[in-house]
C-alpha cells in the first residue's frame, strides 16, 4: 500500500512539474514577443529601452539564451546600420562580453551565435573601415564560416557573409569573392525557412541589398 501510494505521489509531482513548466514557457514567450514587438530597429532609444527589459528577462530567465540574443542583435544591427552615431560604439561596448556569455547558455543554438559574433565583428569593421577592417575582417569571415559550417541550411550567416564580401570588394577594389550561385543558394533557404516560435528568423529582407 505505501508502495502505491509513493507512485502515486511520484505521478502527481511529475504531472505538477510539467504543467508548471509549460505555463512558465507560456509566459516566457508571451512576454519576450511583446517585447521585441516594441522595439523599433531605428530608434536609439528604443533600442535601450528593450534591451533594459531583454536584460531583466534575463535575470528573470537565466538558462534561456533568446532574451541575451535578441539583445546582442538589436544592439549590433543598429551599430551597422549606423556607424557614425553617438550610440554605436556605446552598444557594442555593452554587448562585447554577451557574445562570449551567449555560448554558455543552455540550448543555444551555435550556428546563430557564430552568426552574431561575426555580425560583431562586421559592426566593428563599420565604425572605422581602414583600420578595423585590417584588424578583424579574418575574424568575421572565420565566424561566419563557422556558423555555416555548424548549420549550412541557415540563411543569415550566409547572408551576412555575401554581404560582407561586397563591401569587402568595394573597399580593396579586388573582384568579389561571391559567385552567383551563392546568392541562389540564399535565396532558396530563406523561401524553405519557417519560423520555429520566437527562433531567429531575421535577414530575408537584406536579400535586396545583395547584387
Amino acid at each position: 500500500m505505501k508502495t502505491l501510494v509513493s507512485k502515486i505521489v511520484v505521478i502527481v509531482a511529475l504531472m505538477f512539474a510539467t504543467s508548471m513548466n509549460a505555463q512558465n514557457n507560456n509566459q516566457f514567450d508571451a512576454q519576450l514577443k511583446t517585447t521585441l514587438s516594441n522595439v523599433k530597429a531605428d530608434e536609439a532609444t528604443s533600442i535601450v529601452k528593450g534591451m533594459d527589459e531583454l536584460k531583466r528577462m534575463e535575470v528573470q530567465y537565466p538558462d534561456a539564451w533568446l532574451p541575451t540574443y535578441y539583445r546582442v542583435f538589436y544592439a549590433l544591427q543598429y551599430a551597422a546600420r549606423n556607424p557614425q552615431s553617438d550610440y554605436s560604439s556605446l552598444f557594442l561596448d555593452a554587448v562585447k562580453a554577451d557574445l562570449e556569455a551567449l555560448q554558455t547558455k543552455k540550448g543555444v543554438d551555435r550556428s546563430e551565435q557564430y552568426t552574431l559574433k561575426g555580425f560583431y565583428y562586421t559592426a566593428l569593421i563599420t565604425q572605422n573601415p581602414v583600420e578595423n577592417g585590417r584588424l578583424y575582417f579574418i575574424d568575421a569571415i572565420c565566424c561566419y564560416k563557422s556558423a555555416i559550417g555548424i548549420n549550412p541550411t541557415n540563411p543569415r550567416p550566409r547572408v551576412l557573409l555575401y554581404m560582407f564580401f561586397d563591401n569587402m570588394s568595394k573597399q580593396t577594389g579586388q573582384p568579389s569573392m561571391n559567385s552567383p550561385k551563392d546568392l541562389e543558394t540564399i535565396k532558396e533557404l530563406f523561401a524553405k525557412e519557417k519560423q520555429t516560435g520566437l527562433q531567429p528568423a531575421w535577414g530575408r529582407n537584406l536579400i535586396e541589398y545583395c547584387k
